[in-house]
């Protein structure tokens, strides 16, 4: 009995781990750092902007680059791949700042953030020409809140759109979070099954006491 609920807090660990490392999947910020001043906010392994880079360059190219110059291409990248559209118009890009490591961050400056936000759409593809499938998790971090963590992948090709509905920011239209249904749905199924496993486990005890 014991090795069977093992077996399953295992497999749901395991699926959970999966979805939270690697250079398969980022994090992507939208963030307001003080008032009426936004940056977006990427982190990712170095391994996957390497792999990136590659996608457009040889590797004789990626063993020369210098590292200033490695930043620059990463800082032209994502504003090139990436897209944010505020109450239906454009933000564009400012200073930006690479901070590489194993887990590399990448900050850039948007400029002209109303102070009034109504709607918020977001494109990132910077990532997915070096690895396919990947998957980005978008977060909007305003005045201390954080808004729930929106994937950005193939199956929405890599964008969303949210919209202020009593006071937070939820999907556009009748578009649903699929991923964390399926995750929700997944994670109560293994709360039932081990419900009823310890429940038929206690029953057959006692009948045999």
């Amino acid at each position: 009995m014991k090795k069977i609920i093992l077996i399953i807090f295992v497999l749901f660990g395991s699926y959970s781990s999966l979805n939270a490392h690697g250079s398969k999947v980022s994090s992507f910020f939208l963030a307001e750092s003080t008032p009426g001043v936004w940056n977006i906010q990427v982190n990712a392994s170095m391994a996957a902007f390497q792999y990136e880079y590659l996608a457009f360059n040889d590797k004789k190219s990626l063993e020369n680059i210098a590292p200033d110059e490695f930043k620059k291409w990463i800082i032209t990248h994502l504003k090139q791949e990436i897209d944010v559209i505020v109450n239906g118009k454009k933000i564009t890009f400012g200073e930006g700042y690479v901070k590489p490591a194993h887990e590399t961050l990448v900050k850039i400056l948007l400029n002209d953030m109303p102070k009034d936000i109504k709607s918020i759409s977001v494109t990132n593809k910077s990532l997915i020409n070096g690895i396919p499938n990947h998957k980005s998790y978008l977060k909007i971090i305003r005045e201390g809140n954080y808004s729930e963590m929106f994937p950005l992948s193939f199956k929405n090709n890599y964008s969303t759109h949210l919209e202020y509905s009593l006071g937070k920011l939820k999907l556009k239209g009748t578009t649903s979070n699929t991923d964390y249904f399926y995750y929700s749905l997944f994670s109560g199924f293994v709360v039932l099954t081990i419900l009823i496993i310890s429940v038929f486990y206690i029953k057959r005890k006692k009948s045999t006491s």
